[in-house]
């Protein structure tokens, strides 16, 4: 805690001391992949969302195929570009190389940037092209999936074989012992919020190693067979990638990190892991009642366990919120904390929202609805999931380059854009289920969220192109 009252990085000088005794190696890999991040989504992410969204405002029908391809790469986009980019380079900083494997280490680095970079720029070309039956348009777009299962794998190994593991002390005498220039000795247990981490790593392998057989599947010969393939498998496919890989890292980094970063209470380890078992076993259930439910053709009694899921889901976003403390008090103001208790918000209103959609369903008439399930997933993606990276990259960089937060821009404008913007459009697209009223101003949202995004966007580049840094990393 600095002296006006602000959180720093408590950790700074244990840091500096492991760089100086030549175990810990001083990187800024996160700047690259921070600076590829905002670029994705200010181009192939929210941009493309925002124009494949009016383009369906306009003609009023989710079933608009001409926007289905745009629609599809703005998902991979997002998943890998937006969220992919900030979690690798913030994982990457966070678990900085020993001096020995720094070499290695930034090899692995760059490699897992170009692959996946190339992954998202061929999907994107890909999605249109295989669309409209060009040939080799599909082989295309399966050799991106695999691109960006390669990227993952390298940063999986990147994390583990160059990670430095801070060792064990008692105070009076090292437990360690030094051999080749390196520490050895017993190396400090891991937190229980790593089983977030450990679970949304799974979920990241999972979904990145099916992205090619998703692709080939979805673009088969048989038009009617990629309906039927993308009807079944892309709702557990899309609450895989996004609750349970991204949300489930931010819950794992956030229980272990919001105290030091934002100056929360320290997280709550009972409920954190009630939350765990609560979120892990509710996706699982969701995922896997969805499937049941669609192979017996949504009728009534069918989705059972789907809502269980949902309920389970629900709960456990409960638990970890109560867990993490993000809305007791904080300790001395940050401008990043509106964003950090906003995103917490919006996830509470999804996971209300899976909790009542049997009822809302019941309500419509119908065994699915389209624009609920999207107005869901927004809550999540927007609402929770960018917000939190804008928390997080808005207090650590500056900090890092040894900026006075209380003299920086208060974010308002970016806030009140991004939360308006995510309100209308979860607000209108549930609303088109009971009128075409509600398509023309939801295809406005998107470029509200837009333009909030840039309003932050140029001086977080601005910051990272001439960034300077004043700490060694993020944590070690």
């Amino acid at each position: 805690m600095a002296a006006s009252g602000v959180p720093r990085f408590s950790q700074a000088s244990r840091w500096a001391q492991n760089a100086r005794s030549g175990s810990c190696a001083k990187v800024e890999v996160f700047r690259p992949f921070f600076v590829c991040g905002i670029t994705t989504v200010l181009t192939a992410g929210c941009l493309l969302g925002a124009l494949a969204l009016y383009g369906i405002s306009v003609q009023g029908t989710y079933l608009a195929s001409a926007w289905t391809p745009y629609v599809l790469a703005h998902a991979n986009s997002q998943l890998y570009g937006w969220v992919g980019f900030f979690v690798m380079g913030f994982s990457l900083q966070l678990h900085a190389p020993r001096v020995s494997r720094e070499r290695l280490f930034h090899l692995l680095a760059w490699a897992t940037l170009g692959l996946m970079s190339l992954g998202v720029l061929l999907r994107f070309v890909a999605e249109p092209l295989a669309q409209e039956g060009a040939p080799r348009a599909v082989a295309l777009g399966v050799l991106s999936g695999w691109l960006q299962f390669a990227a993952v794998g390298l940063f999986l190994i990147n994390t583990s074989v160059t990670r430095y593991r801070p060792r064990i002390q008692d105070g009076t005498a090292s437990l360690a012992l030094v051999q080749g220039g390196e520490t050895l000795g017993p190396k400090k247990p891991m937190t229980w919020p790593t089983l977030f981490v450990f679970f949304s790593l799974g979920c990241l392998l999972a979904v990145s190693a099916a992205e090619p057989f998703v692709f080939a599947l979805s673009h088969q010969p048989d038009k009617r067979a990629s309906v039927l393939f993308v009807a079944e498998w892309f709702p557990p496919l899309r609450e895989t990638q996004f609750l349970g890989f991204v949300a489930s890292m931010v819950f794992g980094v956030g229980l272990s990190r919001f105290r030091e970063v934002f100056g929360t209470v320290e997280a709550r380890q009972g409920p954190g892991l009630a939350g765990f078992v609560m979120w892990t076993v509710g996706l699982v259930a969701r995922d896997l009642g969805w499937l049941s439910a669609f192979r017996n053709g949504l009728q009534p009694g069918s989705g059972v366990l789907y809502a269980l899921g949902g309920t389970l889901l629900c709960v456990g976003a409960l638990l970890v919120t109560y867990s993490a403390g993000v809305f007791d008090p904080f300790r001395g103001p940050l401008r990043t904390h509106k964003f950090l208790r906003a995103a917490f918000g919006w996830l509470l209103v999804a996971g209300f929202m899976m909790v009542v959609e049997p009822l809302y369903l019941k309500v419509l008439g119908q065994p699915f609805s389209h624009a609920y399930t999207g107005a869901v997933r927004h809550a999540v993606t927007v609402g929770f999931l960018s917000q939190t990276i804008i928390a997080f990259s808005s207090t650590m960089v500056p900090n890092m380059a040894g900026l006075d937060q209380r003299k920086l821009s208060p974010l308002w404008p970016t806030f009140v854009l991004l939360n308006v913007g995510n309100a209308a459009r979860v607000f209108l697209e549930v609303g088109t289920d009971f009128g075409h009223w509600a398509f023309r101003p939801m295809g406005w949202t998107g470029f509200v969220e837009l333009t909030g995004l840039v309003l932050w966007a140029v001086p977080m580049l601005s910051l990272l192109v001439k960034f300077r840094s004043k700490a060694v990393a993020f944590g070690v």
